[in-house]
Formats: C-alpha cells, sequence, structure tokens
C-alpha cells in the first residue's frame, strides 16, 4: 500500500481537488483537521450530527473559530452528511428520523456556510415485475405518499437556505425518479461507490445512469462476495477509479469527490493511499471540471 507523508505532501505536491472525511479517520475534529491538511486536500466533510460540530457548546464564537482554523490550513467546509439508516426515505417508520437529521443538517450547512448537503436515501423496497421496466421519469407509484412529503420538505428547505441536497444511495434509479420529482436545481444525484457497489452495480456505469447533475462522489472502493461487501483501498476493489473519473468527466461533473475510508481496516493509511491514487489519475488529464466553491 503507498504511504504519503506529511513532509511529501507538503513540499513536493499541489492540493489535490478531493475532500476528506475527517470523523472516518478521527473522532477529534481537530486532529481530523490537521491529518487532511498533511494530505494536501483541498477540503474537509463531517457527519452532521457529530458530537463536537452540532453540539451545545459549538456556539457563534466556536463557530467563527472552527471556520478560522480551517482558512488557516488551506482547506474548507465542502459538505455534511447524514441519513437515517437502510429505510430511509422508503418507511414510514424512518421518515420522520430522516426528515429531522434532513433539517438539521441543512440548518448546520447554512450556519457554516457550506454550500452541500449529502443525504442517504436508504433503499427502496423491490419493485413487482411489472413496473421494473417503468421509465425513470414516471411518478414513485408504489412508494408511500409521504416519501414524496418528507422529499418535499426537504427540498423546499434546501432552496430556501441556498443549499444543494444531495440524495445518495444504491439504486439509481430510486434517485433519479427522486430528483426527477423535486425538480429543483438544488435536489441532485450523487455516487455512493460503496453502497453501488454493495447492491451489485458497476459505479462508472452508475454515473451514466443518474441524469442531471451530479453533486457529489463519495468515493471508496469495495470487495462484493455474495452478500458480503469488504471495504478497501482504492484499486483494490472491483471498482475502477480511473473509469469512473472518465464517467465523470463525460458527464461535465463539477461536483465534489469526497474520501470516506470509514469502513476500511487502517482507516489513515487508506486515506494517505487513496490521496496517493487520485492525485496520479487526476495528474494525467481525466480532471473533473473544478467544483464550484
Amino acid at each position: 500500500m503507498a504511504t504519503l507523508t506529511q513532509q511529501t505532501q507538503s513540499s513536493d505536491t499541489q492540493p489535490v481537488p478531493v475532500s476528506l472525511a475527517i470523523d472516518a479517520v478521527d473522532a477529534d475534529i481537530r486532529t481530523g483537521i490537521d491529518f487532511a491538511a498533511s494530505l494536501a486536500v483541498t477540503g474537509i466533510s463531517i457527519r452532521a450530527d457529530h458530537p463536537i460540530l452540532s453540539g451545545p457548546d459549538m456556539g457563534h464564537t466556536a463557530r467563527r473559530h472552527f471556520l478560522h482554523t480551517l482558512k488557516s490550513r488551506q482547506l474548507s467546509l465542502d459538505c455534511l452528511r447524514t441519513g437515517a439508516g437502510a429505510d430511509g426515505l422508503f418507511s414510514v417508520q424512518s421518515l420522520d428520523r430522516l426528515v429531522q437529521r434532513g433539517e438539521s443538517a441543512i440548518a448546520l450547512a447554512h450556519d457554516f456556510r457550506c454550500r452541500l448537503v449529502s443525504i442517504y436515501i436508504g433503499e427502496p423496497p423491490p419493485r413487482p415485475a411489472s413496473q421494473a421496466a417503468a421509465p425513470l421519469a414516471v411518478p414513485a407509484e408504489g412508494w408511500h405518499p409521504d416519501t414524496l412529503q418528507a422529499l418535499a420538505v426537504l427540498t423546499e428547505l434546501a432552496d430556501r437556505t441556498g443549499t444543494i441536497l444531495a440524495l445518495c444511495g444504491g439504486n439509481p434509479a430510486a434517485i433519479n425518479r427522486l430528483v426527477a420529482h423535486a425538480n429543483t436545481p438544488g435536489v441532485r444525484g450523487g455516487i455512493d461507490s460503496l453502497r453501488l457497489i454493495a447492491s451489485g452495480h458497476d459505479v462508472s456505469q452508475a454515473v451514466g445512469a443518474i441524469a442531471g447533475k451530479i453533486a457529489i462522489w463519495v468515493c471508496s472502493d469495495a470487495q462484493r462476495i455474495g452478500r458480503t461487501v469488504a471495504a478497501c483501498p482504492l484499486g483494490e476493489g472491483q471498482m475502477e477509479p480511473a473509469a469512473v473519473l472518465r464517467a465523470l468527466h463525460d458527464s461535465d461533473f463539477q461536483g465534489l469527490i469526497l474520501l470516506d475510508s470509514r469502513l476500511t481496516n487502517h482507516r489513515r493509511q487508506t486515506a494517505q493511499h487513496d490521496v496517493d491514487v487520485l492525485r496520479k489519475l487526476l495528474a494525467v488529464g481525466r480532471q473533473p471540471a473544478q467544483r464550484k466553491r
């Protein structure tokens, strides 16, 4: 496995335009920020329900200090992430929890001047065979009406606050249908490599299957054997990072590339390895257009 040292990162390379999920590598935000800076990435992502970020001690002064610290380390807060389990938008038992977490994440993002919230929408139940070939743009027959109402609540809040809401999951067809139903530029699709691999999809093909502008690529590799999915460093699983980057380039991708090593055995080493892999791939001319700040 490739290893990147802090000295090499700081003196011999240019910043690589990706974001790091710092809560995946360290529970302490300050330590995570230091680690991200040592890798020479350009931004960070955090869970919206991180106990420090959303805790009672994170008042206005603490938030200003947090943003100042990021700026001093040449980093930005690129994304807050949330979800409510595998059922997500598709179960009346989890809808209220997902809406509550989504609303909190959007409000927190607005306070921190972070434009992107990534939300795991869960996995829809299988459709009957008669609906299997239904066009992606048709209304979501078979889904509980509360699913679409919950999406409407989150869409309205995202539009009102100027937040981009990225819908992520393992089912590109479901993502497409929900984005089409929201019908607003602020609600976009997301590519979550691990969840797509877990659901049996080819990640690069999923890029082409998601219509419209893709807001985020949550980048992590994995091996799927039967029903077992094991996360691993980039290039050691069944995803082809170069093929995904080509597909993103072809789709005029201007979103966020987010590295997330939380499910690997050696989180920091994997993050270092993955940054190195992407740096090399982006350097050979397959870099998507820079995301807008």
